[in-house]
């Protein structure tokens, strides 16, 4: 089990570094070009850091619409 990252974007380089690593040197994805269950694993832990990775959106930014003023209300 890896450490918790401080720096979500090292913790996906590090995943793509060794799922990349995985690939180029196990004898099984190899062999058929298909990726093997420890490949399999690694592409997961990939996409989980970089779903960590991307910015978070919040719901807290107030929506101004061209029909109401910057108090939200209608006209004003």
């Amino acid at each position: 089990m890896h450490p918790p990252y401080e720096d979500p974007l090292a913790h996906l380089e590090q995943a793509r570094d060794e799922y990349e690593t995985h690939r180029r040197t196990c004898r099984q994805c190899g062999a058929d070009g298909a990726p093997c269950p420890v490949a399999k694993l690694l592409r997961r832990a990939y996409n989980n850091a970089a779903r960590a990775a991307r910015p978070t959106w919040t719901a807290a930014t107030p929506q101004v619409t061209p029909a109401s003023g910057p108090d939200g209300v209608a006209g004003g």
